[in-house]
């Protein structure tokens, strides 16, 4: 209870399994679950606990768009996972994406978003 970063995990009731307790059996999921030099884990709901169903071993680009504060950016109901792959999908500049679903400020000019575009949240916190 004492680390800086509490809050965010124990604090929100996350924990690890039992079974993980266990070093040589945290070491065998690992290995079987794709560990290798370079990678992170990562827990898929960032509101759930660190178990074999919930976890895997992406990039750390990767882990880094699975936050509490990740954002679906939502164009004519398709879901991307960041305003680049909306821009790459759509062949767009990540700056229109933006401008589409946040809204613009231009000098005293207000471009608000577009109706068919938004940003939601990945996750509801906990």
């Amino acid at each position: 209870m004492t680390s800086k970063d509490y809050k965010n995990y124990g604090g929100r009731g996350i924990k690890s399994c039992m079974e993980w307790e266990d070093y040589i059996s945290f070491k065998k999921w690992a290995l079987s679950a794709g560990y290798k030099e370079g990678l992170t884990i990562e827990r898929k709901n960032t509101n759930g606990d660190y178990c074999p169903d919930n976890c895997a071993f992406v990039t750390m680009a990767e882990n880094n768009r699975n936050k509490r504060n990740t954002y679906w950016w939502v164009i004519d109901d398709v879901s991307y996972v960041s305003a680049v792959s909306a821009a790459i999908a759509l062949g767009k500049h990540c700056d229109t994406i933006t401008r589409w679903c946040k809204g613009r400020k231009c000098g005293e000019k207000y471009y608000p978003p577009k109706s068919n575009c938004h940003i939601k949240k990945k996750y509801e916190y906990k």
